[in-house]
């Protein structure tokens, strides 16, 4: 089975739909990198905390597939940045008492262009993300390709703090955070 999903995702096709169950494997990640007037900060949280099972629907348009239920939560308090104090500011500013998930869904992903010999494409991913309550849609290219363990969706997303109604908030007063980061997230899937 996983290697007809993987087929359909890389090989150029007439239009289908259809539905597959895929497990998000543990040694997904995404992590957050941003800066502040003292130092360089990452915050990662491993697929640990969000494998999952979640059954996709999917459109393909030959070279556009439309996702429909591609959802998963990623627990804010597994979030770790290294130590304690940076620990706790991160969950802080992303209001974990009241939030304690941030969501995604994947909605889209366009093919941009294809390397047949590597069996690895890049495209477009459309992605919805819901932090501290505020819903916000992404476009990003991602490297997608088939991996040992499936296969797997790679990128970076730029994204401002200000644009989730959020404010960088630091335990120590002089420390000023800035509003830019940056997503970097690696989702490795198998079929089912």
């Amino acid at each position: 089975m996983f290697w007809i999903l993987s087929l359909l995702l890389l090989l150029p096709s007439p239009y289908r739909k259809g539905e597959e169950e895929l497990y998000i494997k543990p040694t997904s990640y995404v992590e957050v990198h941003g800066a502040s007037n003292v130092m360089d900060f990452s915050c990662k949280i491993g697929g640990e905390y969000f494998a999952d099972t979640v059954r996709v629907q999917y459109e393909d348009q030959v070279e556009r597939f439309v996702f429909r239920n591609f959802d998963f939560n990623l627990p804010v308090e597994k979030f770790a940045c290294g130590n304690f104090v940076l620990n706790s500011d991160f969950k802080r500013t992303l209001c974990e008492e009241d939030h304690p998930v941030m969501q995604v869904r994947l909605l889209s992903f366009r093919r941009t262009r294809v390397n047949k010999v590597s069996k690895m494409d890049w495209g477009m991913l459309e992605a919805e993300f819901t932090i501290a309550g505020v819903t916000k849609i992404y476009t990003s290219e991602v490297r997608r390709g088939l991996v040992s363990e499936g296969f797997n969706m790679k990128g970076t997303l730029p994204v401002n703090m200000c644009e989730f109604g959020l404010e960088a908030r630091s335990s120590v007063p002089l420390v000023k955070v800035e509003d830019a980061l940056q997503v970097e997230f690696d989702f490795i899937f198998e079929q089912l």
